[in-house]
């Protein structure tokens, strides 16, 4: 194997990643965008549509803070610190396809980011607010209305922290002897060369 033929597989599993990764966030936002209309058109000044009774609806809101509704009014600041944070995602998925190729749980990590994030960007730049509509109440507490794209942020963060804490492969420590390595000698034979020194 020449020297150049590493480096085209690795090459080559950086944009299997990469495809992995785009293919996955391109779902990820259009379903987030294609619901968001829906929601506008069929939610917008009507009654909510009721799936399970005091559990589960859908209702028409608008969002000028973060996710499930944080940071109410504050949109001005928002419209700056969003963009900002998403390039910064951006930065260390690239870093992270610079370092080594990614296994399957960081590709679905890094593609709900990405199109949980792009979805909410696109709303805020657009219309200076976020779209909102699955409604999902827990006993008597109504919790904050959400869309396809905080899902898929939550989930991605969760999945994440998962994986940082209890699925990351670490080396092997090389620090005990390898004593494999050393053939087991014979009774009745002398040592025919070099002492054998544990690596």
């Amino acid at each position: 194997m020449t020297e150049s033929q590493p480096t085209m597989m690795q090459n080559q599993d950086r944009r299997r990643d990469l495809i992995w990764v785009a293919v996955i966030a391109v779902v990820i936002f259009a379903l987030d965008q294609i619901s968001k209309y829906w929601a506008v058109m069929r939610l917008k000044n009507a009654r909510p549509i009721v799936i399970i009774e005091d559990v589960f609806q859908f209702a028409y809101g608008e969002n000028t803070g973060i996710a499930f509704g944080m940071f109410q009014n504050h949109g001005g600041w928002l419209h700056v610190v969003t963009p900002i944070a998403f390039a910064v995602l951006i930065y260390l998925i690239y870093k992270q396809f610079a370092e080594s190729t990614m296994d399957v749980m960081y590709r679905l990590v890094f593609a709900l980011l990405i199109g949980g994030a792009l979805g909410n960007i696109i709303d805020r730049i657009r219309m200076g607010y976020v779209v909102d509509f699955i409604d999902v109440f827990i006993g008597t507490y109504n919790f904050p209305t959400f869309n396809i794209a905080d899902s898929a942020l939550t989930c991605g963060q969760i999945l994440l922290i998962l994986k940082i804490l209890f699925w990351e492969t670490h080396p092997q420590d090389d620090t005990e002897p390898n004593v494999a390595a050393c053939p087991k000698p014979q009774d009745d034979a002398s040592p025919s060369g070099p002492p054998c020194t544990p690596s």
